[in-house]
């Protein structure tokens, strides 16, 4: 597989407008020579060009359905991709192949929430508020003898918020790809928002976010489909949560974003601090918590792990986490 350096893709990201946003992402999706080439041409002239060239976040048919591109994306053979920023998801993550390491995968996730930035701006809506990278943390777990992809990965993100239509509909299909793969009850309200009525919340109809998260609104939607017969075969994962805003807005006294910072550096440690003293990290809700614990998945949440105050090693970590020997 040929893939696109860190580099390339952040130089990239700093496209300010439709035109050339969409000239790099095609120029990404036609590489000669990339694994699934087939896929991501159907994601783009699907989903991300004629988003681009009707500034929307969604594209909808001639009686106002949204419209869906199917995709194999990791476990799932034909993912329903119904968004301009989960598709620019599923393009990056397939700029890198399954040997890229821990500081390789943040830094790519940290390039996905400038992507989202600059797209944003030009699709004329709000960015989403987290980006979120899924991975296999022990890639050789189980059965040898399995044919599934040593180290695989996936990225999405939440469905934009407040400004701009479609959020309801993009959510709804979120929902129904979960609810054919996924043995839970998608009951409402849901545990996020049962938390907030607990704690005097009111709701607010039709800005439902405002009330507490509802189902499909989390990049883990997205992701948790991707590998979901990983999932509930207990392979242990990791998950990392991106505030899109933090990462992308200039460090005071620094004169750079997080996202950029990031980029110079080489030790996960350094990277963590970053992360760590921009407040960038968000950690896993309880919707995801309850998805994920329904069927007894084995997810870790690092934005978590990170934080703590615990001392830990560093690079025994980034072994462990991303399957070196």
């Amino acid at each position: 597989m040929r893939t696109a350096s860190l580099s390339r893709l952040w130089q990239a990201s700093q496209a300010s407008t439709a035109a050339a946003i969409s000239s790099n992402l095609r120029d990404l999706c036609y590489n000669a020579g990339r694994t699934h080439q087939e896929h991501l041409v159907n994601v783009f002239e699907g989903i991300l060009l004629p988003c681009l060239e009707k500034r929307s976040h969604y594209k909808s048919d001639a009686y106002g359905a949204l419209h869906s591109v199917q995709t194999q994306y990791n476990d799932h053979e034909k993912l329903s991709i119904t968004d301009y920023f989960s598709g620019l998801g599923y393009l990056l993550a397939h700029q890198q192949d399954n040997r890229s390491d821990l500081i390789h995968l943040i830094k790519l996730t940290s390039i996905y929430a400038q992507w989202c930035r600059a797209s944003a701006r030009s699709l004329c809506v709000n960015p989403p508020t987290v980006v979120q990278l899924l991975w296999e943390t022990q890639p050789n777990y189980g059965d040898s003898t399995s044919n599934r992809a040593p180290g695989r990965f996936s990225l999405s993100s939440s469905v934009v918020p407040g400004k701009g239509d479609g959020r309801e509909a993009i959510r709804r299909m979120r929902v129904h790809v979960l609810s054919k793969i996924w043995p839970s009850i998608f009951d409402n309200p849901t545990p996020v928002q049962k938390a907030h009525a607990e704690a005097g919340v009111s709701y607010a109809y039709p800005t439902e976010e405002l009330f507490g998260t509802p189902w499909g609104h989390c990049g883990e939607s997205i992701t948790f489909a991707s590998m979901y017969t990983t999932m509930q075969a207990h392979v242990p994962l990791g998950t990392l949560a991106l505030s899109v805003k933090t990462m992308t807005s200039t460090i005071p006294g620094v004169g750079v974003s997080p996202a950029e910072a990031i980029m110079h550096l080489h030790r996960l440690q350094d990277v963590v601090e970053v992360l760590r003293a921009a407040g960038a990290m968000r950690p896993m809700c309880l919707n995801c918590q309850h998805l994920a614990d329904s069927v007894s998945a084995r997810v870790e949440d690092y934005a978590s792990v990170f934080t703590s105050r615990k001392a830990f090693d560093f690079e025994t970590m980034a072994i462990r986490l991303c399957g070196r020997h």
